[in-house]
């Protein structure tokens, strides 16, 4: 037979992912029994014949592959790898096709452990990688140190009224449970330069693909791509004695207010001025630890 340490992968579609999974039991195959095992699913979207797919029309077709995978990986923790996608089913060249490359890649490697384009070279342009090298320099975006595939934390910040929560309408508020919407990769950490003894990061939430956002006005929201409103220092961020937790920390967003319960009976997350000296903490609860 096949020896353990040798994985096996099962392939699936992005629809069929739910089927697979018993939240009550998420071991499906026991690594005693089957060793290790990797799913793997492919990723194949088309215009329409009278159809002809901006941007972001390109991006929207993978909506749904891409929550399915999130709940599957991120949620359920099951080894996910995509097999097979490619830059086919559009019109796209030069820039634009690197772009949507670019995007790609990212979406796949935040919400699967990898991927594989299909194919190395053939006679049709978008499904070459050596052709389609030309316009997207898959060397640059293949790089392993950028900042985008490197693996971070995922965790989950309360405080006395709840956990920070993600919505489906693009609102961040307190729930009651910390669950998949309450659940938040870190990305893009480095050491704050602006607030002494801070890291700098951002959070995106597993559930949307969507960033932690405040803006100068102090709303609290998601944000689809990551900039300057998107980035927060965490100050007091690190790891107690016990590796598996961490201590409360503050969090600081880029316009220098402070993260914080909202008043009044709503749940509601606002961005409040302040000091490092009043400023509320938040209890950081890892539920994914690349050091573990």
């Amino acid at each position: 037979g096949i020896p353990v340490d040798k994985p096996c992968v099962v392939f699936t579609w992005t629809f069929d992912m739910l089927k697979w999974i018993d939240w009550n039991d998420l071991i499906i195959f026991p690594p005693e029994i089957y060793g290790r095992v990797i799913f793997d699913t492919h990723l194949y979207h088309f215009e329409g014949s009278q159809e002809h797919w901006t941007l972001e029309d390109a991006k929207k077709s993978y909506n749904s592959d891409l929550e399915l995978m999130r709940r599957f990986f991120l949620d359920a923790n099951i080894e996910l790898i995509v097999g097979e996608y490619t830059l086919a089913g559009n019109s796209f060249s030069g820039e634009e096709q690197k772009a949507f490359a670019q995007w790609l890649v990212n979406e796949l490697d935040f919400s699967s452990m990898g991927s594989f384009f299909w194919t190395f070279d053939c006679h049709f342009d978008s499904w070459s990688l050596v052709t389609t090298n030309q316009a997207v320099r898959w060397r640059e975006v293949w790089r392993p140190d950028r900042d985008d595939c490197i693996p971070y934390n995922r965790l989950q910040l309360r405080n006395s009224g709840g956990y920070l929560s993600a919505q489906d309408n693009g609102a961040v508020q307190l729930a009651p449970e910390g669950r998949f919407w309450e659940t938040w990769q870190t990305c893009y950490k480095k050491s704050s330069a602006k607030l002494p003894g801070a890291v700098q990061m951002s959070f995106r939430s597993i559930a949307h693909g969507n960033f932690l956002s405040v803006s100068d006005t102090q709303k609290v929201s998601l944000a689809p791509h990551r900039q300057g409103w998107e980035t927060f220092e965490m100050l007091g961020f690190q790891q107690a004695q016990q590796m598996a937790e961490y201590e409360p920390c503050q969090v600081r967003s880029f316009h220098e207010t402070w993260l914080s319960a909202g008043p009044g009976p709503v749940a509601a997350v606002v961005a409040v001025p302040s000091s490092a000296v009043n400023a509320p903490f938040w209890e950081v609860i890892p539920t994914w630890d690349p050091m573990l």
